[in-house]
């Protein structure tokens, strides 16, 4: 018996320990020695009713699902050629999951009947987008990878816009929507274990096919392989696939980027060999970590199995990244991503753009003063309060209320504009928004543990844990992009799998909360209840930081240069780097503290500005301030009447916005490549 076959062997003795073990966890525990004597003696008692229709058919779920996700995740990573693709970072999983939740607000009918083709549709939808954003001949890992980032967002921001607007329709997805294995009899089961064994099945013909495919298409070309017909049958199985399991568990990413490099570690390179392997440790995965997600004496709050995959995945993807760095660079990936290369023919003048939008920030601040789902004033009114005039209640309304909520919304979005200015600058990473890099996350992950702790804290203690949340964040991220000689593409994906890690804290913090919703409302940005202690805060940030940036631009310049050039132009860059860093790390968390994680305004707002007033960074960052408030305070305004009474979060309204034009700029730099 070969190693192969010994570890075959080995994981299947493992599987009935980890369903037993996984049967044994629950609200209340029951031994080993009680699972095996109720299963083979005790038909009639409660340890059996509990076991039969609830705890084994929830591991045969897991069982069935981690096994489907890991063959996805092998059979595109061979047919794509991509060591980092998944389900869930191609998007797929996103894509389902939007029409789930659609169907569940517009079409209910529709959800009990054909949920399967409602999710295959939705996860069409992100592989038709991922394409046409990469390109079909794309051989960039990065690239790829990126693309089904962006999409990834696109369609989380339409989701979660649903779940806010319709909160009620959709509260019972909120765990699901996480990852859940949760039965509560065997029709699951019974409807998919065939459905994925014919997949299987399939998948397992095609292993010759995909053997050659992975010597390179032209190679398979060469040996009579239609690859084009090959490639597209494996995609639309991985799509089926992925579109079955989260109809029925939700979305669950990392266990086909985990379990396929596993068993690839272990010596498996066959197909015949590796898509079984895959599938066997892909169930051993999701099953062990579903086990994790038991909380004793309790039946509230579970934690999602979606989030302890994505605390076990995220470490694997940095082992990829920096992998990835060894062996080959990763930065050609970002060549045509220069998103400002787009700009007017002309440079427009600098006094001229910064007076536009100082009278663009004054309109929004009076806007966002005059209308709201409620009680909506005149523009004279508005105009009179703000000099201390006017009717007491209209005052009360704009001075307590309304101006610090614009207010709060026009500093948060300056101190994020400036945040991905800076950080853009020091690691020369057209890419690197706070929101990317996991600096958001850290600072979302501070301020909510916080909140489960004290949830009577204030505002300069909530800052507080924002700043210890996003530089431990920061570090990370940083510290492991510094020894991949911060390679943008490395960079990017060590930002990734550090914002999935700090994410799915959040995930599990949120559900530890009495406010699970509001707290999910928060953490898609919003400046809803703004006060101005919250408005101090973000004041005395912006007045502290926003000047000492400003000094630093002139060192930021230099570091446009290698560091070589850098150091003869008499620049230290670590030291110059590591201020720059720290500026932003500053700035992103203590909006963060306020207004909740914000993306696309650290990415968008400094591009804008490059647009306006070319490469001087003084005033790249005055613009980007400007835009970046304008962009968060109209948000705002947008989101409070859009969809009167209901109000849409900022940030929501901000990355319905932004995620587009990221993906219209990105989408044209590859025609145009």
């Amino acid at each position: 018996m070969n190693k192969q076959a010994r570890l075959l062997v080995l994981g299947l003795a493992l599987l009935p320990i980890v369903v037993i073990a996984n049967i044994a966890r629950g609200q209340a525990d029951i031994g080993f020695g009680t699972v095996l004597r109720v299963l083979a003696h005790s038909r009639h008692s409660t340890e059996y009713e509990v076991i039969m229709n609830f705890r084994l058919p929830r591991a045969l779920v897991g069982l069935l699902a981690g096994a489907a996700l890991a063959l996805v995740g092998a059979l595109l990573q061979t047919t794509l050629r991509n060591s980092l693709v998944s389900a869930g970072t191609l998007g797929i999983h996103a894509g389902a999951y939007l029409t789930a939740v659609a169907a569940t607000v517009f079409l209910p009918a529709w959800v009990g009947r054909y949920p399967l083709l409602l999710t295959f549709a939705g996860g069409l939808l992100a592989v038709a987008l991922v394409y046409a954003l990469a390109g079909r001949t794309s051989h960039s890992p990065l690239r790829m990878v990126l693309s089904g980032l962006i999409v990834t967002m696109l369609l989380g921001s339409a989701t979660n816009m649903i779940q806010i607007l319709f909160e009620n329709e959709t509260r019972q997805l909120l765990i699901w929507g996480n990852g859940s294995l949760a039965q509560n009899d065997w029709t699951t089961v019974r409807s998919v274990w065939a459905p994925i064994a014919a997949c299987l099945a399939a998948a397992w013909l095609f292993s010759r096919h995909l053997d050659a495919i992975s010597l390179g298409e032209d190679t398979a070309r060469s040996l009579g392989q239609r690859v084009g017909r090959v490639k597209l049958t494996i995609v639309l199985l991985s799509v089926f696939l992925s579109a079955l399991i989260v109809s029925v568990t939700g979305p669950i990413g990392f266990v086909g980027l985990v379990a396929p490099h596993v068993v690839k570690l272990a010596g498996f390179r066959r197909h015949a060999a590796l898509l079984p392997a895959s599938a066997l440790c892909g169930a051993l995965l999701l099953v062990a970590a579903d086990t994790l997600t038991y909380r004793p004496d309790t039946i509230a709050n579970q934690v999602p199995v979606g989030a302890v995959m994505a605390l076990i995945g995220a470490p694997w993807l940095l082992v990829l990244a920096l992998r990835m760095a060894r062996s080959h660079g990763m930065g050609a990936g970002l060549r045509q991503l220069q998103m400002s290369q787009y700009g007017a023919k002309g440079r427009f003048a600098y006094g001229i753009g910064a007076g536009v939008l100082l009278l663009v920030l004054f309109l929004v601040l009076v806007l966002g003063c005059t209308l709201a789902s409620g009680f909506a004033l005149s523009p004279r009114q508005v105009l009179l309060a703000l000099i201390g005039q006017g009717e007491p209640l209209a005052q009360q309304i704009v001075l307590q209320f309304r101006l610090p909520r614009m207010a709060g919304a026009i500093l948060a979005g300056a101190m994020l504009a400036a945040s991905g200015l800076l950080v853009q600058g020091a690691v020369r990473n057209p890419l690197a928004d706070p929101s990317i890099v996991g600096i958001s996350s850290g600072a979302g992950a501070g301020v909510l543990l916080l909140i489960v702790l004290k949830p009577e804290a204030s505002a300069w203690q909530y800052s507080a844990a924002a700043l210890i949340g996003a530089f431990a964040a920061a570090a990370i991220t940083f510290l492991l992009g510094w020894r991949a000689r911060f390679q943008p593409g490395v960079l990017i994906m060590i930002g990734i799998a550090v914002s999935a890690a700090f994410s799915a804290l959040i995930q599990i913090l949120i559900l530890q909360t009495p406010y699970s919703i509001s707290a999910q409302i928060w953490m898609n940005g919003s400046t809803y209840a703004m006060r101005w202690t919250a408005v101090a805060v973000l004041a005395a940030a912006s007045v502290i930081l926003l000047p000492l940036s400003w000094l630093h631009g002139r060192r930021l310049e230099l570091l446009g240069f290698d560091d070589e050039a850098s150091t003869g132009l008499g620049l230290r860059p670590s030291l110059a780097r590591l201020g720059a860093l720290a500026l932003g790390v500053a700035l992103s968390a203590l909006a963060v503290s306020q207004v909740g994680t914000v993306g696309f305004i650290g990415l968008l707002a400094p591009h804008a500005a490059q647009w306006l007033v070319g490469h001087s960074f003084r005033r790249r960052l005055t613009l980007a301030c400007l835009i970046g408030g304008a962009m968060l305070a109209g948000a705002d305004v947008i989101g409070r009447v859009i969809m009167i009474p209901n109000e849409i979060p900022s940030g929501t309204v901000a990355a319905m916005v932004g995620a587009p034009y990221l993906f219209y700029l990105l989408w044209r730099s590859q025609r145009r490549g």
